[in-house]
């Protein structure tokens, strides 16, 4: 029994995917534009590379959580994904369980430290 792929329906997905879906929950993107949001969500602290970026998109595209969209206004080679209804489904159920494990952490002040 080996560990569950992260886009298995019974695994936590990767922080790195977690907040792709809740960067394009908020509107589709293009994959550059997904690498800033989060450097600015999380004030740098989560910096990524470009590589380790378009191989998660590449997973959740595989899974359903993501689709890849046609900007036919747009003159570029940009790709733009968007969310899927599975892939907000995916990104709140792992929302909660975060939720609940801060919860527990703060319960366990951890947090005021």
């Amino acid at each position: 029994m080996g560990r569950k792929s992260n886009t298995d329906p019974a695994a936590t997905l990767t922080p790195l995917m977690f907040q792709i879906l809740v960067a394009l929950s908020q509107g589709e993107r293009h994959g550059y534009a997904i690498m800033q949001e989060i450097e600015e969500r999380t004030e740098g602290e989560f910096s990524i590379g470009a590589g380790s970026l378009y191989r998660s998109i590449k997973q959740l595209l595989r899974a359903g959580f993501v689709e890849d969209i046609e900007k036919e206004h747009v003159r570029s080679q940009r790709r733009y994904y968007k969310i899927t209804k599975i892939g907000k489904q995916r990104a709140a159920a792992d929302a909660r369980v975060f939720a609940e494990m801060v919860a527990w952490a703060n319960d366990a002040e951890l947090l005021d430290t």
